[in-house]
């Protein structure tokens, strides 16, 4: 019951899972390579390469810093110099990502961006169509998060009876194979009194 109650929580995300992998399937590289080729980026634009790079675990350079306007941590050249330089690879590590681990520093920072007025999906979508499956791709990962939340508890205590059933089942197949031999040693008992009491009974006659 409470696997089909985690299963239920996870089916929610079904939805958003889907649409994210949709907008991913239809994106061409071309997408990416116009985003590459912004020289004066967008504020939209630079919170997409910092989403981005916050997902993929990449750390802008310090030098990058403040170069762009708005992009005070030089998100936009780390974004176009390790994601936007080869687009096959960004989509397929976007396809592929583990979705079931997360960090909680990501999640922070990604959510107070992808949840800021300048990264909403009107303006993402003045930007660069990339931008829009970056923006429904990280939002689909970060509910995709919070459900684990409630998910993974339930999946823990699942476990947690699985074990527990393994070992009543354990012990229980153990008591069953004593009684079985108890059983086998009545009955040879039982066979030997049988076979005494008629060799007696014989003697006697």
């Amino acid at each position: 019951m409470m696997k089909a109650d985690a299963e239920k929580e996870l089916g929610k995300a079904a939805p958003l899972l889907d649409e994210a992998a949709k907008v991913l399937s239809e994106l061409k590289k071309d997408d990416f390579y116009v985003l590459q080729g912004i020289k004066k980026p967008t504020p939209a634009v630079v919170l997409g390469m910092e989403v981005s790079c916050h997902m993929m675990g990449l750390k802008p350079k310090k030098k990058d810093a403040g170069v762009i306007d708005g992009d005070t941590g030089g998100f936009f050249f780390t974004g176009k110099a390790n994601l936007l330089n080869n687009p096959g690879k960004f989509m397929k590590d976007m396809q592929e990502y583990d979705k079931e681990n997360i960090s909680e520093g990501t999640v922070k920072r990604v959510n107070a961006i992808i949840t800021s007025e300048d990264f909403t999906m009107e303006k993402v979508k003045s930007a660069s169509q990339a931008l829009v499956a970056i923006l429904k791709w990280s939002s689909a990962m970060m509910q995709y998060h919070e459900l684990l939340k409630i998910v993974n508890p339930k999946r823990q205590k699942v476990k947690e009876l699985v074990e527990e059933l393994k070992i009543v089942s354990a012990n229980l197949a153990e008591k069953r194979a004593r009684l079985k031999a108890v059983e086998e040693k009545i009955d040879s008992l039982e066979r030997m009194f049988k076979e005494k009491k008629e060799l007696e009974e014989s003697l006697q006659q």
